[in-house]
């Protein structure tokens, strides 16, 4: 792990996780989220912290001018959202802070960290089982996203050979993020910090796909093998638990 990390999302879940884990190495860390009262906590002589809301154009163009001057030589992008319903039912402010965070935030940061990286860069993204899968049935956008952050990961990591580019993909983890998503939690989540542990295992030892779990494995090796649309009924039948009183 280099010297200097930079973790989004790191107020809660799976970015907290990270910084927990790593917070006892000698390094220095540049924190971002949209809970300045968390952050400011988290703030010391290591760890720098930006507050800001990703999805805001202006909020999101400081944050990335501050991540072109301090110059990570590490990044772990962890700041993601979800939806769970039918895709018709989405407002215009749900699609739009979607495609801003899960998309346009996502693509511009890896475009400033591919510009001012160094030789001997890491970049950790954080993806989602749902990238590997055929699609997600009720979580439509969101399976999609995921599946193109995956793909500019892979593409960006021979474009940029000096760099080292690794993506996690978990399934579900007990963060309350299907619950914001407008779910319900699940039962048989794994908990961010072991989630972090065995990504940090993996990243280590430079895996470009990282699949915490055996049963999250298991699946993506079913994904493979079976027909499409057998995997997409199971995945409808699966996100469809995740909503209380959704009828189809």
């Amino acid at each position: 792990m280099n010297s200097r990390i930079l973790i989004t999302g790191a107020t809660a879940g799976l970015g907290r996780a990270f910084y927990e884990q790593l917070k006892a190495e000698d390094v220095q860390f540049l924190l971002t989220g949209r809970n300045a009262r968390v952050l400011q906590a988290l703030s010391d002589e290591r760890t720098e912290v930006h507050a800001c809301d990703l999805t805001d154009e202006k909020e999101r163009r400081n944050f990335l001018d501050r991540v072109r001057a301090w110059k990570p030589d590490t990044a772990i992008v962890c700041a993601g959202k979800g939806y769970i319903g039918f895709f018709a039912e989405m407002s215009d402010e749900e699609m739009r802070s979607l495609e801003a965070l899960n998309e346009r935030a996502f693509t511009e940061l890896l475009r400033v960290l591919c510009d001012t990286m160094k030789a001997g860069g890491e970049i950790l993204v954080v993806s989602s089982i749902g990238a590997l899968l055929p699609g997600g049935p009720f979580q439509a956008v969101y399976y999609a996203q995921k599946a193109y952050q995956l793909s500019l990961t892979d593409a960006l990591s021979m474009e940029y050979p000096d760099i080292f580019f690794s993506c996690l993909c978990p399934g579900p983890l007990e963060t309350g993020f299907h619950e914001r998503a407008g779910g319900k939690a699940l039962s048989g989540a794994m908990r961010p910090e072991v989630c972090a542990r065995k990504a940090l295992k993996g990243f280590r030892h430079h895996r470009r796909l990282i699949i915490p779990g055996l049963r999250n494995r298991m699946a993506c090796v079913g994904a493979r093998l079976l027909p499409r649309h057998w995997i997409l009924g199971m995945t409808y039948h699966q996100i469809k638990k995740k909503k209380e009183g959704l009828k189809t």
